[in-house]
């Protein structure tokens, strides 16, 4: 689960970088 976590955080991270790039 701690890996799972791991992804949806990096995912969370890129899509609201994502967001506030663009």
């Amino acid at each position: 689960k701690m890996r799972k976590a791991a992804m949806d955080r990096n995912y969370l991270a890129s899509v609201l970088a994502g967001s506030g790039l663009s």
